[in-house]
């Protein structure tokens, strides 16, 4: 650490450091931490986890995602918003799977209209040999010897007609599901507020004001939950320097003299902080965003599906 970078430390850098000693859990395995500390206070004033105030607070973007935490003007619900409706469904023919029961099924009905054709060649030739019968050609495919080879094809062929064209149905359905459910509850999944606006449902969780109660009772009575005790001290050295000074004088009725001043000197500086934190109560309170909030859509590492658009 440099003296300039020494002379920025504040009080907050000084217990962010002390609270990463004092408690390592709060750190993942690489070293990251797994919450955001505030520059500044901010109070929590919220009444109940579903007022006008804790929901500022929970839809409330950071104004930068590294460093202190502090609340920008930007809503996690808007954007949110702004995201899925920049989205729309896919178009099937866009989804390899689909295209290839479509061009199955192109077969399919083209072989089943040969066979047909043949059928009825085949029965009319019958039709000439039999003038005095009545069946018509539906029944001869189902009653004469010579049809039966026919019939089976024909039902092979309908029947994987009927199964890929359900299948084709259930593509078509589900690549768009998730995100017509998701676009609806946009609008359907909201909570009142006490001033009367309606906002998407978000809540803070825990009870804040028997938090409050409780952690006020402790300090009454001088107990604390931890006491952290910051003590940072730095001896900044600087290389030795020497310094040259020349001058000239001259006296009366002599001549110029000429003087040399050599100084070695170096800059020691001491520095000592010591800050000590107390706290009653160390407690965290989740955000709960309703079901209008699908994290799915918004994953860093999320992997759209063929034939989805955005």
């Amino acid at each position: 650490m440099t003296e300039k970078d020494f002379a920025r430390q504040t009080q907050f850098d000084y217990l962010y450091n002390g609270l990463k000693e004092r408690y390592p859990g709060l750190f993942t395995e690489n070293g990251q931490t797994i919450f955001q500390f505030m520059e500044m206070p901010m109070a929590a004033d919220w009444t109940s986890g579903s007022d006008s105030k804790s929901f500022a607070l929970a839809d409330a973007v950071p104004a930068s995602a590294g460093g202190f935490y502090s609340m920008g003007a930007g809503r996690v619900s808007i954007a949110y918003e702004s995201l899925l409706q920049s989205m729309y469904q896919a178009i099937g023919e866009k989804n390899s799977t689909y295209r290839s029961l479509k061009d199955q099924l192109k077969t399919h009905f083209l072989q089943l209209d040969i066979l047909i054709q043949d059928a009825q060649v085949r029965y009319q030739a019958w039709r000439n040999r039999n003038l005095d019968s009545t069946q018509t050609f539906s029944d001869w495919l189902k009653s004469d010897l010579e049809a039966m080879s026919y019939k089976s094809r024909v039902d092979a062929l309908q029947s994987n007609i009927n199964r890929k064209n359900e299948q084709c149905a259930r593509i078509e359905g589900a690549m768009g599901a998730a995100l017509a459910i998701a676009q609806e509850k946009l609008h359907t999944d909201i909570m009142v507020l006490a001033d009367g606006g309606t906002m998407p449902r978000t809540t803070i969780g825990g009870a804040l004001q028997n938090d409050i109660a409780r952690w006020q009772g402790a300090k009454d009575r001088g107990e604390f939950d931890f006491s952290v005790t910051i003590n940072k001290d730095q001896r900044l050295e600087t290389p030795w320097h020497t310094t040259v000074q020349m001058e000239t004088r001259a006296a009366a009725c002599h001549s110029p003299a000429l003087e040399q001043c050599i100084n070695v000197q170096r800059l020691v500086l001491d520095r000592y902080y010591s800050l000590n934190v107390k706290a009653v109560g160390l407690q965290g309170y989740p955000i709960t965003r309703g079901d209008w909030y699908n994290d799915a859509f918004v994953r860093p590492d999320l992997v759209l599906p063929e034939g989805a658009n955005i």
